[in-house]
């Protein structure tokens, strides 16, 4: 699965436009921001960016969190969504 590749970050969005980046809720598009980056410059240095989206979330929400992956300089940053909770 594409959300087991170690060269993803992955960000989920729920249905009510909450932000987990790698299972940890984040609050802000600055603690975004800072949860990426950190993630960034890991011993692994992901350079690819998931956004999982809730088909009921915000669009603006996924342009937001794929706007700061190409801000940290990821090379790629996916969308895809899901409607179903897993």
């Amino acid at each position: 699965a594409i959300d087991a590749d170690d060269n993803y970050i992955v960000v989920r969005i729920d249905r009510n436009d909450r932000i987990t980046v790698e299972g940890a809720e984040v609050r802000s598009e600055r603690d975004l921001l800072f949860k990426l980056r950190d993630l960034r410059l890991a011993p692994s240095r992901p350079d690819k960016l998931l956004v999982v989206g809730h088909g009921d979330a915000t669009h603006g929400t996924a342009v937001m969190i794929m706007d700061a992956g190409r801000e940290l300089g990821m090379e790629q940053v996916k969308l895809t969504v899901k409607d179903e909770e897993e």
